[in-house]
């Protein structure tokens, strides 16, 4: 889902989602942040930059620099109850 809903929006869709995709998360990522904080996801998230080309990043979340996250940055919720 975009980063770019509205924070009552994408609240209610991770409310209910086992595991998600958070796209074009740039200026959006303090909300998506305190969002995933909100409801007992973000130790479970990863923050990943620029997938899939050489200098891609997969990092904790705690460790990203909020100002300095483009625009095509995602974050990885992966199934609590599917094995990964």
């Amino acid at each position: 889902m975009p980063a770019t809903l509205d924070e009552a929006t994408l609240r209610d869709r991770l409310a209910v989602a086992d595991a998600a995709v958070i796209i074009k998360l740039g200026r959006h990522f303090a909300k998506v942040h305190t969002i995933l904080k909100d409801l007992g996801l973000l130790e479970r998230s990863l923050y990943i930059e620029r997938a899939t080309q050489v200098n891609q990043k997969i990092i904790p979340i705690a460790t990203v620099d909020p100002a300095a996250v483009p625009y095509w940055a995602l974050i990885l919720i992966p199934s609590q109850t599917q094995p990964q």
